[in-house]
C-alpha cells in the first residue's frame, strides 16, 4: 500500500517491524525487495530476494523476480541459473521462457552455462505458436 503511495520510509518500517516478528516469513522478505528496488538499493534487494526463495524454493514469482534482478546487475549467469530453476518448477512458464529466449538474443553466448539457455529457445518457440 505504502509503494503505491509511494511513502517508502513507511513501507519499510512496517515490512521491517512484520520481518522482525515473522523472520520466517518468505512474502515479507519479498515485499522488501520491492522497496529496495523503488529505492535502488539493489544489492539489498537481491538479498532480500534470496531469503524469499531459500524460504519458499518451489515459489516461482520470487525465482523469477531474483533472476530479473540479476539480470538488471549484469550478472547473467546467475539470472540463467535462477531461471533454469524456474522452468523446474514449471517447464512451461512463459515468462521464463521469453526471459531465456531474450538473454540468449540479446547476448549471442557461447559459454556453456548461456548455451543452456538455447535449449529452451525451441521451447519458447513453441508456445508463441
Amino acid at each position: 500500500f505504502y509503494t503505491r503511495l509511494k511513502q517508502y520510509k513507511e513501507g519499510f518500517e512496517i515490512i521491517n517491524k512484520a520481518i522482525y516478528y515473522n523472520p520466517n516469513n518468505a512474502r515479507l522478505h519479498y515485499l522488501l525487495s520491492s522497496l529496495y528496488r523503488k529505492y535502488n538499493q539493489p544489492e539489498n534487494c537481491i538479498n532480500s530476494l534470496k531469503k524469499s526463495v531459500f524460504m519458499a524454493p518451489d515459489n516461482i514469482n520470487y525465482r523469477f523476480n531474483l533472476a530479473q534482478e540479476y539480470k538488471n546487475q549484469g550478472l547473467y549467469q546467475q539470472a540463467v541459473e535462477q531461471w533454469e530453476k524456474c522452468l523446474e518448477i514449471d517447464q512451461k512458464h512463459k515468462q521464463t521462457l521469453i526471459a531465456l529466449n531474450k538473454i540468449h538474443n540479446e547476448l549471442r553466448i557461447s559459454n556453456y552455462k548461456y548455451n543452456n539457455a538455447n535449449k529452451y529457445k525451441s521451447a519458447y518457440m513453441r508456445l508463441s505458436n
